[in-house]
């Protein structure tokens, strides 16, 4: 064999080399991490690349299983994690509910001036924070209640204190050197904290076997819209004495309170949706569930409880759909014309308002 004809099948072996990882590394992209299967969908299919379960044995009801994508069924691209609903049925519920979230720190909601001996200054100021931070601990010690904070600056004597906390997605440290308040004599650090968000929101789904449900459709966030991290919570009944109706650039707003007692807890705190279970499950129809793909535009029903002990379905009309949130404030997002639409059309927007407030430390 030449030389020349080993070189050009060598470069006809790497150049094949290269195609084979380009496509593999292709088709990592492409091909999702994980994957949901709900009624009448069946496994996605991709060009030269096979899906196959590593077991057997099909799991339970939504039980994740291990699937491995193989290149021409061989070489194993990677694992996908695969939880199969067909059969799932839920309880569109419409039903509201109080919730009551701890987050893993505490809010700072506002600044204000300690009135010391001969002078007024704000220790929180001095040391950099501002309203919307998430204190997460004091002195390496974490913080979850105002209780904490407040026990720990008073017992300072006036000495530095380290604080780390989290200003959006960023954590940071600083040093705070609590003042001498002139009115009761005791350490203050000049913030007004909070160490957890109520509202009142609708629950979306219920699984009649479990109990589990998802409600509100968005994430419980703190001052700076950042998503709280969940530390403990519980839901309640709740009642709702007034709809305030949206308008432009003003969403609308469900008022009322909360009922006393619990009658479930949250488990999770999500983008979208909080989640978590009843201690006796709501009764309903249970509908199996349907994939996004399937969500058309036209007429529809809402199911909400907004007067009265039950929901009500009302008859609406889908004008758009969105796949991916994005923010509504940007002047390029089309929900700002879905919100033009409901204006017209006499339609309020509701929302899940936290409840202010504060203490001051």
């Amino acid at each position: 064999m030449g030389r020349k004809t080993t070189k050009i099948i060598l470069i006809g072996l790497w150049s094949v080399l290269l195609c084979v990882l380009l496509w593999a590394g292709l088709c990592d992209f492409v091909i999702p991490d994980t994957l949901a299967l709900a009624t009448g969908e069946e496994i996605p299919s991709y060009p030269c690349i096979s899906l196959v379960y590593e077991e057997e044995n099909g799991g339970e009801l939504g039980q994740a299983q291990t699937m491995s994508a193989r290149l021409f069924g061989v070489v194993s691209l990677k694992k996908i994690e695969v939880k199969d609903y067909s059969g799932l049925r839920l309880v569109p519920s419409g039903q509201t509910l109080g919730v009551r979230l701890t987050a893993d720190g505490v809010c700072v909601v506002g600044i204000a001036e300690v009135e010391g001996e001969g002078k007024h200054q704000s220790p929180a100021a001095a040391a950099g924070l501002a309203p919307k931070d998430m204190i997460l601990a004091v002195n390496d010690s974490p913080v979850r209640t105002v209780a904490d904070v407040k026990a720990i600056v008073e017992s300072s004597g006036g000495a530095p204190l380290k604080i780390r906390y989290q200003r959006g997605a960023e954590t940071r440290e600083t040093t705070l050197t609590p003042l001498k308040c002139a009115t009761d004599g005791k350490y203050k650090t000049g913030m007004w904290i909070k160490d957890s968000a109520t509202g009142i929101g609708t629950v979306t789904f219920v699984d009649p076997r479990t109990g589990e449900f998802g409600a509100l459709g968005h994430g419980v966030c703190d001052e700076g819209g950042v998503l709280l991290p969940l530390s403990r919570g519980v839901v309640t009944d709740a009642v709702v004495s007034d709809v305030v109706k949206g308008k432009k650039g003003t969403p609308g707003e469900l008022h009322g309170y909360l009922k006393p007692g619990k009658t479930g807890v949250l488990t999770k705190n999500t983008e979208c949706g909080v989640f978590g279970a009843f201690a006796i499950p709501p009764t309903g129809e249970a509908l199996p569930i349907g994939t996004r793909t399937e969500i058309k535009t036209g007429k529809a029903t809402l199911r909400t409880m907004l007067d009265g002990a039950a929901p009500t379905d009302y008859e609406i009309e889908i004008v758009q759909i969105q796949f991916n949130y994005v923010d509504y404030e940007d002047a390029s997002v089309e929900s700002r014309k879905v919100y033009e639409v409901c204006e017209k059309h006499g339609k309020p927007v509701i929302v899940m308002e936290p409840v202010k407030g504060g203490s001051l430390v």
